[in-house]
């Protein structure tokens, strides 16, 4: 994902408006600054607007899972920023817009409802269910490992990664490979 940012010949959120969304990332009220975005998400081109939308439902819904993967909206927001924010001057060392750009990023995600409740690609998305079609509910899954609440009968279902071999099956396996090797020295 990151790569695909990277390439686009311009930054999704346009040169033209990242003035604007700056502008909303300083701002320090976050009713303001929820005006802000949404009014300055309505002035993007129609293909923009939509691939930012379906990618925030996106981290919406990893942020979601966010006691498994460890994944919270400003962690999003610190590997997003940079992609959707460039830095405008040529000075790599230059942070002086890397808070707003977060806060951006940030407030897309926490108020994803309020920022994108006037477009009708939503119902597109619908609850994002195809984005995670096959995973269990954020509140199913266990971390002990056990994948018997989390399986799913579905055929579009992300097949289960291995277990790892428990401390007593590698060692009982170590000590009859170490004892095979014994024999076969003798």
């Amino acid at each position: 994902l990151k790569l695909f940012y990277r390439e686009l010949p311009e930054p999704l959120l346009t040169t033209e408006l990242m003035d604007q969304f700056m502008t909303a990332g300083k701002t320090t009220d976050d009713d303001e600054r929820i005006k802000l975005l949404s009014s300055t998400i309505q002035q993007l081109p129609l293909y923009n607007k939509a691939l930012l939308q379906y990618t925030m439902k996106f981290f919406v819904l990893t942020a979601a899972y966010r006691d498994v993967n460890k994944m919270h909206s400003n962690n999003i927001a610190i590997c997003l920023a940079p992609l959707l924010l460039p830095n405008s001057s040529n000075d790599p060392f230059d942070t002086s817009g890397q808070h707003a750009g977060l806060l951006v990023v940030q407030t897309l995600i926490d108020h994803y409802n309020l920022i994108f409740a006037e477009t009708d690609l939503d119902k597109k998305i619908g609850d994002g269910s195809s984005l995670l079609q096959g995973l269990s509910s954020p509140r199913s899954i266990e971390l002990s490992g056990s994948s018997s609440s989390s399986s799913s009968s579905s055929s579009s279902a992300l097949p289960e990664m291995p277990q790892p071999p428990s401390d007593s099956e590698t060692s009982s396996s170590s000590s009859e490979s170490e004892g095979s090797e014994v024999s076969k020295s003798k």
